[in-house]
């Protein structure tokens, strides 16, 4: 009789995982025709008090990509602050899109759900703009949304406050150094910022996003850089090797999760290889990432580039430009070469970037990457603009900007650019850029 009972027991289990499984992957194929994207296990720091509603229904440990084509939410907005949430799912439901950013951390500091864990509650970090996180992702699934969990990394005023060790500080005055937004940074070689962001990302992961979106990874760009005393790093090491250590300790410390990584990385990254003075090379991201996201505004490139007076105007030749460019060095790199960045120098103007203040140069290096088989698995999904800068961004030019992405993946072939995701600040987007819902297959699996 014990036997049969345990038996019982055993096959009832069995056939509810079956369904959990089913109901996931129904949600998918609704959306995108294929069940592609991926989720780790969860932690075991996962105890049932966090669980307060339904469980996130099971999805496969092989991690695994969509063809993303997303747009950005803040803190807020996901919560479902005055409707929004509601207003994106229905944006989703009706067109092409099918994933959503989420800021885990946003460039205050701040993280956006109740973690339960000691090293975030007790340095008073969390602010829950989203209520329930499980319950957010439940949704999310149900839909047939991808979710990416954005944190925002060394730009972090909340993180330096708590702990002023970790802070940039000015040498005129000894308090914390401020860039131009008034917001405060930690420093990029303290192996403790490492170690909260990596935590935090686990946090991500045991709440259920399907990958982790890394921004602000990078030395300060603007404000008065020749007065930033670091706390920690020497100013002997090459910026971007710092910052390329950084990658490669994301990775060792994430890559067993079963969920994708991403980076974003200044758009000028794609066509320069001196590391911008912020420590962001394209090449030595490749390899520590499943998706590069560089942030393709066209509006953020300077006057003159690739010959425009306003890049601004013209976002379809910057966007597939810059995307055909990044494939070239990527191939390029993994064959071991010396690649193709920086050899057309003439038609691309004046590259400003956060040059002089008295900051250090960047060593000029090859862009080989030993690691070919990284850089071949590695995707390109940029981020798009979709609000007014340097140009009046209408239906027309959100168009123009997914043609371009569009474009350069069929020139490139698999192995190219990866999907998009828009970036508009207040979450306001031109919902009729978005096309009516196409069901096929939309994905490339790793």
């Amino acid at each position: 009789m014990k036997r049969r009972i345990i038996f019982a027991v055993l096959i009832t289990l069995f056939i509810a995982s079956l369904w959990g499984g089913a109901f996931y992957v129904d949600a998918w194929l609704k959306k995108n025709g294929k069940c592609l994207c991926g989720n780790g296990p969860v932690s075991e720091s996962q105890d049932a008090s966090q669980n307060q509603t339904a469980a996130v229904p099971s999805i496969p440990a092989e991690k695994k990509l969509i063809l993303a084509k997303g747009v950005y939410l803040t803190g807020w907005s996901a919560g479902n602050e005055a409707g929004k949430l509601d207003k994106i799912l229905d944006l989703v439901d009706r067109t092409e899109l099918n994933a959503v950013v989420i800021d885990i951390k946003d460039s205050s500091g701040k993280i956006t759900f109740k973690t339960n864990n000691p090293l975030f509650s007790e340095t008073g970090g969390e602010q829950a703009k989203i209520p329930d996180i499980k319950n957010l992702i439940k949704r999310l699934r149900e839909n047939g949304v991808y979710a990416i969990g954005r944190i925002a990394v060394f730009e972090d005023p909340e993180l330096a406050f708590k702990k002023p060790h970790l802070a940039l500080k000015s040498k005129l005055s000894g308090k914390p150094w401020k860039n131009s937004n008034g917001l405060v940074w930690v420093d990029p070689a303290a192996k403790e910022v490492w170690d909260y962001n990596v935590a935090l990302a686990k946090e991500g992961i045991a709440a259920g996003f399907d990958e982790i979106n890394f921004d602000y990874i990078r030395f300060p760009s603007d404000g008065n850089l020749s007065n930033i005393s670091y706390p920690f790093w020497d100013g002997k090491i090459a910026k971007h090797e710092v910052i390329r250590s950084f990658f490669e300790y994301l990775h060792g410390e994430l890559k067993s999760s079963g969920v994708a990584l991403s980076a974003d990385l200044f758009g000028q990254t794609l066509w320069q290889n001196d590391g911008l003075n912020i420590g962001q090379r394209l090449q030595d991201a490749a390899p520590y990432f499943d998706v590069i996201s560089p942030m393709l505004y066209p509006s953020h490139f300077p006057e003159g580039f690739y010959g425009f007076q306003n890049p601004a105007e013209h976002p379809y030749e910057i966007i597939f430009q810059s995307l055909i460019k990044a494939q070239k060095t990527l191939t390029a790199s993994s064959a071991g070469v010396s690649g193709p960045i920086g050899e057309d120098r003439k038609i691309q103007g004046a590259l400003t970037t956060a040059e002089t203040n008295g900051a250090e140069k960047e060593p000029s290096e090859s862009n080989f990457v030993s690691d070919s088989d990284a850089l071949k698995k590695v995707k390109i999904r940029p981020w798009l603009q979709d609000f007014d800068m340097g140009a009046n961004y209408n239906e027309k030019m959100i168009r123009l900007q997914k043609k371009a992405v569009e474009d350069a993946a069929k020139q490139v072939g698999q192995d190219g650019a990866f999907g998009w995701t828009f970036w508009n600040a207040a979450n306001n987007y031109t919902n009729k850029a978005f096309d009516p819902e196409q069901k096929q297959e939309s994905g490339i699996k790793n």
